[in-house]
């Protein structure tokens, strides 16, 4: 082959295209030992068994080349696990954008030009074929069962000259990925690809490692789950709307649905492709396409409708508790996908296919409901404690400074440099209280009934702060307030709340401005410092993008910098933990008790030197929290200096009054735990002697 250069970033680099072939994914083992390594450089093809593969893997490390992959961290990591000698290595080339990923930037180009949304699979073979490219692979060699791809772990040890011919064919077709990424450097929506690289990088090493759980959470959440699923069946079978194998009857509920909307006088939605159909011209068919969704069963407040969406979330609470029955001691590693649209992450269990070994048991850990008991099921490991650390108020920070980089004088990055909590701010401007009154209310210097009053007021706050921002229409918002916030409104009170919102953040109007010219030019929406393209917009999805997109990119940012000291690239305290969990815009790790005041201190110091990095006028600061089991409300507690676990917190009488009532009454002691937020064993102490 003749010298073949990559042109990134205005650098010329030596291509080093690579994949291994491993021993089988499976629960608890996502980094399997390498069998084989087939690589691609200037100098040939090569195929070779495990130790020289990984020597050639290494010297390319070294050497400076740029290192390319679909799928590029799995086969990092699995080489890692095989050769721990190569972390470091690998570390410091991703550190210096010589690792990139044709999966990841495939994804870069498909957001960037509005199609990701239509993309079912972003496998090798998927993307060989969108860009029409000649390959060796041939009719099952990813699908079938009996696929080679599964079963290079029979082959381990055996010199590759006597491999079966198939064996060879499957592994060498993979560095086809050469060609992909060729075709790929047409596209100018790459420089982002080493910054996502990386985020893919130390998600895949954080999933692989994995969340333990609590067995004796996971069969009290089982029980409780249980009993509610019984109680809406039996209510829902009553009134004809499931059938007796527990099936929905999607049709009686519908009619039930238009049924109470006609007497309440209220208009039937319809369900997204009901909606399609109409913008297309087609008359609404109400009959088979009525909206059952829980928002809508919710909104018109029927009791029946309510079981009924109740009934279908608790389905889906029920096969996740039954997954983390299943796993046993086995740790979650779920499976992460590092880009969406909005440049955010998102988690899953992973696919399922019938018939199929499983090969991780996952669980979707990013966007949990509040169901008491469910984060409790995690726990951290016997010795350990979890740390959470999240920026406050993230979203409002990188809309602050979104609007000060398109030139807008910012008043809520004016408000948030004070100092100042923007929810409470805004309840205030409504409410026409002084700023301090209101935040000694809060803290219940004022009594219960002003506290009661303020923190209804910043409640609704929060509806507007994070709704508006995202272009949402008035009926939509109602909607998004009221199911996430709690916060009912009439629509002259939201459109009247509106207004307020604008006159005290008036940098907003200029901000849809914006908005609306950029959907009206056709142009992709380009996101600050990042360069990362997002294409084919329509108006919410343009609004939410900078702000989202820019807190992602520094999520990601800091993950990388938390990473490297977790691993022991760099020493620091956080060399005695491990990541645990990622949520959007807060990181959790797991570390021993004794040091974890220190590694929460670090990682506070490493978020908020990313929050001064990617929000340099509006710098973003963090709040940290320890605790033995995950808990939603968990917040910093200290002792003599030193940040303890949430669930050690000294309580008041009033606590543990409700705490005994609590358990008088027949609650048990675990579900108090997930109340009260405390530990199991110190809820027994509060129960009286027989």
């Amino acid at each position: 082959m003749g010298r073949e250069l990559s042109r990134v970033e205005d650098r010329e680099v030596t291509p080093f295209y690579f994949d291994t072939e491993t021993f089988p994914i499976r629960p608890g083992r996502q980094a399997p030992r390498v069998v084989c390594v087939q690589s691609r450089s200037t100098r040939g093809d090569y195929l070779e068994l495990r130790e020289p593969g990984l020597d050639r893997v290494e010297a390319a490390l070294r050497s400076g080349a740029l290192m390319v992959a679909h799928s590029t961290a799995y086969d990092a990591a699995c080489t890692i696990a095989t050769r721990p000698s190569l972390l470091p290595l690998w570390f410091e080339a991703y550190s210096q954008d010589r690792v990139t990923c044709t999966l990841v930037r495939e994804k870069l180009i498909r957001v960037a030009e509005g199609s990701s949304d239509r993309i079912n699979s972003w496998g090798l073979l998927d993307t060989l074929n969108r860009y029409k490219i000649a390959h060796s692979f041939e009719d099952g060699d990813k699908d079938s069962p009996d696929a080679w791809r599964t079963r290079y772990a029979e082959l381990d040890g055996i010199p590759v000259e006597q491999w079966p011919e198939a064996a060879r064919r499957y592994a060498l077709a993979d560095l086809d990925i050469s060609e992909v990424y060729k075709a790929q450097e047409n596209f100018r929506a790459l420089p982002d690809q080493f910054r996502q690289a990386r985020a893919d990088f130390w998600l895949y090493l954080q999933s692989a490692s994995g969340m333990r759980t609590d067995p004796r959470a996971v069969e009290a959440f089982a029980r409780k789950v249980e009993e509610e699923h019984e109680e809406h069946r039996a209510r829902l079978r009553a009134a004809a709307l499931v059938r007796s194998n527990g099936s929905k009857d999607t049709k009686r509920a519908a009619a039930h649905m238009r049924e109470v909307c006609d007497a309440k006088g209220l208009s039937v939605k319809l369900t997204k492709t009901g909606k399609k159909l109409v913008k297309e011209g087609a008359e609404p068919d109400f009959e088979k396409y009525t909206a059952l969704d829980a928002e809508q069963c919710r909104a018109v407040a029927d009791p029946l409708l309510i079981s009924y969406a109740r009934y279908g979330s608790v389905g889906t609470l029920r096969s996740r508790v039954q997954r983390l029955q299943r796993a046993g001691s086995i740790p979650i590693q779920p499976r992460f996908d590092v880009l969406k649209k909005t440049g955010r992450t998102s988690s899953s269990m992973g696919a399922v296919k019938p018939g199929r070994p499983l090969l991780a048991f996952g669980d979707q850990v990013q966007n949990l409901n509040r169901e008491p008991g469910l984060r409790e099921c995690y726990t951290a490991r016997p010795g350990h404690v979890l740390i959470a650390v999240d920026w406050s108020g993230a979203e409002l920070h990188s809309l602050a400074q979104v609007c000060l980089w398109l030139g807008l004088s910012s008043e809520l990055a004016r408000t948030l440099n004070a100092g100042r909590d923007a929810h409470l701010w805004f309840a205030c401007v409504r409410s026409g209280w002084d700023y301090e009154w209101a935040k000694g209310a809060l803290a219940g210097h004022e009594g219960p009934e002003a506290r009661k009053k303020v923190k209804g007021a910043r409640q609704a706050a929060k509806a507007f702060n994070f709704g508006f921002p995202g272009g949402l229409g008035i009926e939509t918002f109602r909607l998004f307030a009221a199911l996430s916030y709690g916060v009912e409104m009439t629509e002259q009170e939201a459109r009247d709340g509106k207004a307020e919102w604008i006159a005290c953040y008036p940098e907003m109007t200029d901000y849809f401005a914006h908005i609306n010219e950029l959907i009206q030019s056709g142009a992709p929406l380009v996101h600050f410092k990042s360069e990362r393209e997002r294409g084919d917009l329509r108006y919410t999805a343009a609004a939410n993008s900078y702000f989202q997109g820019h807190t992602a990119d520094m999520a990601k940012a800091a993950g990388w910098t938390l990473a490297r000291e977790y691993f022991g690239v760099d020493v620091g305290p956080l060399n005695d933990a491990r990541p645990w969990n990622f949520i959007h815009d807060e990181h959790m790790a797991e570390a021993p008790e004794g040091v974890a005041h220190e590694c929460q201190v670090r990682m506070s110091e490493i978020m908020e030197t990313a929050g001064r990095v990617w929000c340099p006028d509006v710098p973003v600061r963090v709040e940290a929290s320890i605790m033995r089991h995950w808990r939603k409300g968990a917040g910093p507690v200290y002792r003599d200096g030193r940040m303890i676990p949430y669930e050690d917190r000294d309580l008041d009488a009033g606590t543990e009054r409700k705490i005994r009532e609590a358990l008088d009454s027949g609650t048990s002691a675990i579900q108090a735990s997930w109340i009260f937020g405390i530990e199991e064993a110190r809820c027994h102490t509060y129960k009286r002697a027989a």
